[in-house]
């Protein structure tokens, strides 16, 4: 059906993780990977003890392109090797 995880953990002051994931064309469209993704990214903040979380993806991939822009990633103004560079750093904690 399809996959999702991280890869190239750098762990270092500011540890991040690359986002990467999957799904076969006859599930898109169904909110599936979004579904998916949250606890992913979740289990990357609050397990992993990522500072930020990164993804690139094709230009000409729209859904991926949507699908980071529902999940709150923030998209760099440059292309990188030929690729859109998303990231998604960890919110601090509201104190009160």
């Amino acid at each position: 059906m399809g996959t999702c995880g991280y890869h190239c953990w750098v762990r270092e002051e500011r540890s991040r993780a690359e986002l990467g994931f999957d799904l076969a064309k006859p599930h898109w469209g169904k909110g599936l990977m979004r579904e998916a993704l949250k606890p992913v990214i979740a289990f990357g903040f609050e397990r992993m003890g990522l500072d930020r979380i990164e993804a690139t993806v094709d230009p000409k991939n729209k859904r991926s392109l949507a699908l980071l822009n529902k999940l709150n990633f923030e998209l760099a103004p440059a292309l990188r090797e030929g690729l859109a560079y998303f990231y998604l750093d960890r919110q601090p904690l509201n104190k009160g």
